[in-house]
C-alpha cells in the first residue's frame, strides 16, 4: 500500500533532493512513495548477526536496539496519529530491534480492556477505543519468537496504578492475565531464576544472560521501571503482575553495595559521564528519545549520535523515529540527517560477512571484518577484568586460543561484547587489524567468545533438498539450529509423520526439548515443535519418540520423490539405536540423506499442501546430544553463624539432601547467592575457600579478616542424579 504527503516543509528541500526521485506530484507538490528498508539488506543482516555477539555478556554488558512506543505506528492501519514509529512491531524486530516499550492503559469505555497508548505518566489515564489492545502487540512479539526461536526480546512496559478496577481486579492482575494467556510459554519469569512466586524480583543484569535465558527454553524478559519515583515493590504489589514482571533492575552503588528493585539509570545525550560511570558500576543505562509526530526539531538521539551514546555506556537504545525515511509522514517532514537508521546502531560488522570460504572475523578501524581463517594475524585477549591486550604472535585464527592463554593473567582469546568495549579496542588496535574470538559456523550463523573446545567441535552441514523444489514455501529448521549453537541444551525428543487418504507423505511435526544446562535459569519441560506440510485428511500416521537421557538422536533419513506427484511421497527416519518412524509409499526416486559420525538435527525443504522438497542439517557427533545435568535446587541448610557458612556435599548429604551415593567429583558445577536479595557471590566481596579443598562452597570468616560473611544459598550440577 502506497500513501502520500500533500506538502513540503520550507528550508527542507535541499536535504530532499534524494528522496523526490520517483515522487508522485499530488496537486502539484512533489511527495515522497512509501520506503521500506528490505529485511533482507544489508544494514539489517549486521544488526541481526550483532544481537547475538553479546549472548554470553551479563545484561549489564549488552546492547539493545531499543524503539520507543514500538506500538505507536503510523503504518499499523494508522490508528495513531501521535505516532513514533513508522514501523508496526513486528517489522520493527525483523529489522534487528530487540527491545520495544510500550504503554498500557484501560480503555475509556470498558475499564476492563488492556490498551496501548501514549498518555504519559497518569494513574487515572484512560485510551480511547481507537488505541490498539495490549494483545495485539504481544501477538507480534508472539508471531516474531515463532519465526526466530533463537532470540531474546525485552519488553519494557509503563504501567500505572490504574483508579478504575473491574470486578475487584487491580489492573496490573489484567495486564498479567494478558502476557500469561498470550505469551506465557516463553516469558522468562523470576521463577525461572529461583525467585518465590510472589517475590519482588530486580532484573539481575550482573549475572543474568541471554544464553540463560535461552537455556531457560524462554524469548521474552519482560520489565517495568514506572513510575520511577516510587518504591517499585510496594506500588506493583500484586503477586500475580510480579510472576511475570521484572520490577526494576538490579543496581550497585559506587562502593559495590546492592541496591534491588531500581529503575534503569535513564538519561539524554548530556549525560555520557553519568552513563559512563553506571556502565563501570554495573548498572543498565537506557538512551531514552520520546520524540513523536515525526518533528526533527525535538530528536535528541539522532543517527550521528547513536554510536556516540554507546561508546558512552548506555546499553538500551531506545529510540523514536527508527527508519522513517521517506515514508508516509506528517508535516513536519523529518531532516533525513536526523532520522536513525538500522545501520546507526550497528558498532560491529563494518559489512555483510561474505557467504565464501571467509570465516573467521577480525578488527581493523574499530570495524568488523571476515577472512579466510588460515590468514596470519595478531589477535585480542582479554581478562576477567575484560582489560584488552593485543598479542602480536601473528598466526591462523585458531592459534588465538593458545596465544592468548599464554600470556597469563587469565587472558583469553575474546571478541568485544559492545560499543563501549569496540572503543576500549580501538585504542589498543591502533593500525592493522587482529582476530577476535568469532566465527562462522555455517552461512547466517556466527558465535562469539567460545572456547577451543567449542570451536573445534562445531560442525555443521546442510544436505541439499531433494524433491520437486521449484514450488510451494520454503521451511527451514535454521533457526532451531541456532539455538542449538548458542547452548546446546536442545535435542530432538520426537518425531511424527501423517500420511493422507492417497498413502503419501503430507507432514512432518518435530518436537524438541530443553535440558538443564550449568546455569541459575531452570529449563522448561515444555517442547518446542515445527510442523511441515498440512494436517493429514484421514491417512494414518506414525511417531517415535527418543530416549535421549540413553544418548539417543536422529541419525538420517531414507525417503522418495516422484516428479509426476510434485512431492514427497514416502519418509523412514532413523536413530543410532537402529529405531526408526516410517510413513508413506514409495514412488518416483529413492534417496538416503545420513549424517556420518554426527546426528540429523532439523529438515529443510519447501511444502505446501504436501512436503515438496526435503533436506536436513546435520552437526557433529560431539554435540548433537546436549549433556543431561541434575541440579539440587537452591540449598541453604547453614547459617552464617560460628566460623563459616558452607554447603559442602558431603554435608549436604549427611543432612539428608542429596543421595549418598554421590561425591563431591561428580559435581560439574554450582552456583552461590545471598539468601534475600539473590545477589550473585561474586558481587558481595566475601572470599570463599578453594572448593576442590573444602569439598564444595564455602564462605569462612577466617578468610573475610574476622567478618561474618552473607547467608548463601547454593545449586549445585552433578552428572547425575543425586537425590534421595
Amino acid at each position: 500500500m502506497n500513501k502520500y504527503i500533500g506538502s513540503l516543509v520550507p528550508g527542507k528541500i535541499g536535504n530532499l533532493a534524494s528522496v523526490l526521485i520517483g515522487a508522485v506530484f499530488l496537486g502539484g507538490v512533489a511527495a515522497p512513495a512509501v520506503s521500506e528498508v528490505n529485511t533482507g539488506d544489508e544494514q539489517v543482516t549486521r544488526l541481526k548477526l550483532q544481537g547475538t555477539i553479546d549472548a554470553k555478556a551479563p545484561l549489564s554488558k549488552t546492547l539493545w536496539a531499543g524503539a520507543h512506543n514500538a506500538y505507536a505506528s503510523k503504518q499499523w492501519d494508522g490508528d495513531y496519529n501521535d505516532v513514533n514509529q513508522w514501523y508496526e512491531p513486528k517489522k520493527l524486530m525483523e529489522r534487528g530491534i530487540r527491545l520495544m516499550e510500550f504503554d498500557v492503559y484501560p480503555e475509556s469505555t470498558d475499564f476492563s480492556s488492556v490498551m496501548m497508548c501514549h498518555l504519559g505518566a497518569k494513574e487515572w489515564a484512560i485510551c480511547n477505543a481507537d488505541a490498539k489492545p495490549f494483545t495485539s502487540g504481544l501477538e507480534q512479539i508472539e508471531s516474531y519468537i515463532e519465526d526466530n526461536p533463537h532470540d531474546v526480546i525485552m519488553l519494557k512496559l509503563e504501567v500505572y496504578d490504574s483508579k478504575y478496577p473491574h470486578n475487584g481486579k487491580d489492573f496490573r492482575e489484567r495486564v498479567a492475565d494478558k502476557i500469561e494467556n498470550k505469551v506465557g510459554d516463553i516469558v522468562f519469569k523470576p521463577e525461572d531464576w529461583g525467585y518465590g512466586h510472589d517475590e519482588c524480583a530486580s532484573l539481575p543484569v550482573q549475572s543474568l544472560t541471554k544464553e540463560d535465558v535461552l537455556a531457560a527454553g524462554k524469548n521474552l524478559i519482560v520489565i517495568t521501571q514506572i513510575p520511577r519515583d516510587k518504591d517499585l515493590c510496594n506500588y506493583h504489589g500484586k503477586a500475580d503482575y510480579r510472576e511475570w514482571v521484572w520490577i526494576g533492575a538490579d543496581k550497585l552503588d559506587a562502593a559495590g553495595g546492592h541496591k534491588a528493585s531500581q529503575a534503569y539509570e535513564q538519561g539524554k545525550a548530556s549525560s555520557c559521564d553519568t552513563f559512563s560511570e553506571n556502565y563501570e558500576l554495573g548498572n543498565l543505562n537506557v538512551a531514552l528519545d520520546s520524540s513523536h509526530e515525526y518533528t526533527a526539531d525535538k530528536i535528541w538521539l539522532s543517527g550521528a549520535s547513536v554510536q556516540e551514546i554507546a561508546e558512552c555506556g548506555a546499553q538500551i537504545l531506545e529510540a523514536a523515529l527508527v527508519e522513517a525515511n521517506d515514508t508516509d509522514i506528517d508535516t513536519p517532514l523529518i531532516d533525513l540527517a536526523y532520522a536513525i537508521q538500522i545501520k546507526d546502531y550497528v558498532w560491529s560488522w563494518n559489512s555483510e560477512p561474505l557467504t565464501d570460504t571467509k570465516g573467521c572475523a577480525y578488527v581493523e578501524d574499530g570495524r568488523i571484518f571476515s577472512a579466510d581463517c588460515s590468514t596470519s594475524k595478531q589477535y585480542v585477549c582479554v581478562n576477567e577484568d575484560r582489560q584488552w591486550l593485543l598479542a602480536g604472535d601473528k598466526g591462523a585464527w585458531e592459534n588465538g586460543f593458545e596465544v592468548c592463554e599464554s600470556k597469563g593473567e587469565g587472558y583469553t582469546f575474546a571478541m568485544p561484547y559492545n560499543a563501549r568495549e569496540n572503543a576500549e579496542l580501538r585504542e589498543k588496535v591502533e593500525s592493522g587489524s587482529a582476530w577476535v574470538n568469532y566465527f562462522k559456523v555455517i552461512d547466517g550463523i556466527w558465535l562469539s567468545n567460545q572456547n577451543a573446545n567449542d570451536y573445534k567441535t562445531k560442525a555443521v552441514a546442510k544436505v541439499e533438498a531433494k524433491g520437486f523444489t521449484e514450488g510451494g514455501d520454503a521451511f527451514d529448521a535454521i533457526n532451531i539450529l541456532h539455538r542449538k549453537l548458542l547452548v546446546n541444551n536442545i535435542n530432538v525428543k520426537s518425531v511424527a509423520l501423517t500420511a493422507g487418504s492417497s498413502g503419501y507423505l503430507d507432514s512432518i511435526e518435530v518436537c524438541y526439548g530443553f535440558t538443564q544446562t550449568i546455569s541459575p535459569a531452570t529449563a522448561d519441560t515444555n517442547e518446542l515443535c515445527e510442523f511441515y506440510g498440512k494436517n493429514g485428511k484421514g491417512g494414518s500416521s506414525d511417531s517415535l519418540t527418543l530416549n535421549t537421557q540413553s544418548g539417543e538422536y536422529l541419525h538420517g533419513i531414507s525417503y522418495c520423490y516422484d516428479d509426476s506427484e510434485d512431492r514427497i511421497t514416502r519418509l523412514l527416519a532413523y536413530t543410532n539405536k537402529g529405531n526408526a518412524v516410517e510413513i508413506g509409499k514409495c514412488s518416483g526416486t529413492a534417496h538416503v540423506a545420513g549424517a556420518g559420525d554426527g546426528g540429523l538435527f532439523g529438515f529443510h525443504g519447501t511444502h505446501g499442501d504436501v512436503i515438496k522438497s526435503l533436506g536436513i542439517y546435520t552437526l557433529d557427533g560431539d554435540i548433537i546430544m546436549a549433556e543431561e545435568y541434575y541440579d539440587t535446587g537452591w540449598l541453604d541448610t547453614d547459617n552464617p553463624g560460628g566460623t563459616a557458612d558452607g554447603e559442602e556435599v558431603t554435608s549436604l548429604i549427611n543432612r539428608g539432601h542429596l543421595s549418598a551415593s554421590c561425591k563431591y567429583s561428580d559435581v560439574v558445577g554450582y552456583f552461590a547467592r545471598v539468601v534475600g536479595t539473590k545477589l550473585d557471590s561474586s558481587l558481595t566481596g566475601d572470599i570463599f575457600g578453594d572448593p576442590d579443598i573444602n569439598n564444595g562452597f564455602v564462605c569462612k570468616i577466617a578468610d573475610n579478616g574476622g567478618e561474618r560473611c552473607e547467608d548463601y544459598e547454593v545449586r549445585y550440577f552433578f552428572n547425575k542424579d543425586c537425590s534421595l
